[in-house]
């Protein structure tokens, strides 16, 4: 089944838009093709073979972020909805602590209680993507809303340790979180914006305010300044206003 063959067959399939799963797709079948060949049963000669089929972008990826008066319309929209208390305050706080640390989705799911220091302003990272720790510090802005779902996620009684839970009371996994943020920002009238969105968001919003580039790089866990540098998405209209 695992054959140069079929990996072309399956990986054809997949339209030009869709590079994104197709490079999972076949991330995942030459980790496996690695696994057979470890247990000598595939040749190294049929791997090497099918490393010629990776997969190329043809389409550029589509990148977008928020600006701060997109924020401040998505604030005022949570506020406007008429749901559950919990329910208000996670919407609140799930963007505002998307906006202001670029945790990835992986990393936003997998945050536990005890990876929180509201004492130290400080959100400890564990294994993030390529197994590394990072320190992530927490804005006053920040800090003044996690303490207050904090207080309200601590009266939950839930067997998991998750700090952020959803409205059913269960751990957010990458795909639900990608959908609350879609049907948040639809809501608000914002389009074509994912959790993604927001770690982009944190680069350009704190790039504009002065902050260091090296320090957004640290943050974000990026180990080349220059994958950070592609996450500025300030406009030349902003360019112009700021130097006018």
């Amino acid at each position: 089944i695992i054959s140069v063959n079929n990996l072309r067959d399956v990986l054809g399939s997949f339209r030009p838009e869709q590079f994104s799963t197709k490079r999972n797709v076949y991330d995942a079948i030459m980790s496996f093709s690695k696994y057979l060949i470890e247990k000598e049963l595939q040749e190294v000669a049929v791997r090497v073979k099918m490393k010629e089929l990776k997969p190329r972008r043809f389409i550029p990826a589509k990148k977008t972020s928020l600006t701060e008066a997109q924020l401040a319309k998505l604030y005022a929209s949570i506020n406007d909805s008429k749901v559950s208390a919990y329910a208000k305050l996670l919407n609140k706080v799930i963007v505002c602590f998307l906006v202001n640390t670029g945790l990835r989705a992986s990393e936003f799911c997998n945050l536990k209680l005890a990876d929180v220091n509201l004492e130290e302003k400080r959100i400890y990272v564990w294994l993030g993507k390529g197994n590394k720790n990072r320190i992530v510090g927490i804005s006053n802005d920040l800090y003044e809303i996690l303490l207050e779902y904090l207080k309200l996620r601590l009266s939950i009684n839930s067997n998991y340790d998750n700090f952020f839970l959803s409205n059913i009371k269960a751990p957010f996994n990458v795909t639900a979180l990608g959908k609350k943020i879609t049907r948040l920002t639809k809501k608000a009238g914002l389009k074509d914006l994912s959790p993604h969105s927001f770690r982009r968001s944190f680069v350009t919003i704190n790039a504009a305010k002065g902050r260091p580039l090296n320090h957004l790089r640290i943050a974000c866990g990026h180990a080349d300044i220059s994958t950070t540098q592609s996450y500025c998405m300030t406009s030349v209209g902003e360019v112009v206003e700021a130097i006018s």
